[in-house]
């Protein structure tokens, strides 16, 4: 994926097939690393299934790097078992 319109594109779409509705980010932690490129970052995304209106809780680690302020890195970690709970 290349490009800010991509990659907002790419989110908008994802978000709009989850029929999920985030609600917050909560419990953020940003992780040093011996590389000033590079940043970890923790946090929990409250979301409702605007189906059922079920909560959930899922918690992200992401990495992501940056080189003249652009993402040329971005990986996302969570449990896949959690989005079948909430559908």
């Amino acid at each position: 994926m290349a490009g800010k319109d991509t990659i907002a594109a790419f989110l908008t779409t994802q978000a709009a097939r989850t029929q999920l509705r985030f609600d917050a980010f909560e419990s953020t932690v940003i992780h040093e690393t011996g590389d000033p490129d590079t940043v970890v970052v923790e946090f929990d995304l409250l979301a409702t299934n605007t189906t059922t209106t079920a909560r959930q809780r899922r918690t992200f680690v992401r990495i992501f790097r940056v080189r003249d302020n652009k993402i040329v890195l971005w990986r996302d970690y969570w449990d896949p078992r959690l989005r079948q709970e909430a559908t």
